[in-house]
């Protein structure tokens, strides 16, 4: 990963951190505010190459509208739902994870069934690397 790249995530990282890392374990509740909101789920989890879950993973969602910067929570796992309006039609969503020390093997994205309440799980799998 390049420097600059490297700095620009944790900069980022230092803008999301302000907001409360999310779960993918998420309890369906219709009192949530976020299901009252139309919109994406986007969710999954960080693991090393092993299968160890990852906590304290940067995990960007980014549309032409819109970023959302996360963490994985100490389960390493996490959660957020994209209204629609900040996603154009047929745009496709930037996802990437990113962990100091650490280097990204695969993501794997699979889309859940389209309808009134879409979902993608992000899963990521992240190794050490070999300067970390």
């Amino acid at each position: 990963m390049h420097a600059g790249l490297a700095g620009m995530l944790v900069a980022l990282c230092t803008l999301g951190s302000a907001f409360a890392p999310a779960r993918a374990q998420y309890t369906y509740s219709p009192n949530n505010a976020d299901e009252k909101t139309p919109g994406v789920r986007y969710f999954g989890s960080a693991k090393d190459e092993r299968g160890a879950l990852l906590a304290g993973v940067i995990v960007l969602v980014r549309t032409s509208l819109s970023n959302y910067t996360l963490l994985t929570d100490e389960t390493g796992h996490f959660h957020v739902k994209v209204p629609f309006r900040l996603i154009p039609s047929g745009e496709l969503v930037f996802t990437t994870c990113y962990k100091a020390g650490y280097e990204l093997v695969r993501m794997t994205k699979r889309p859940g069934i389209p309808g009134q309440n879409p979902a993608e799980q992000i899963d990521c799998v992240l190794r050490r690397s070999a300067a970390g």
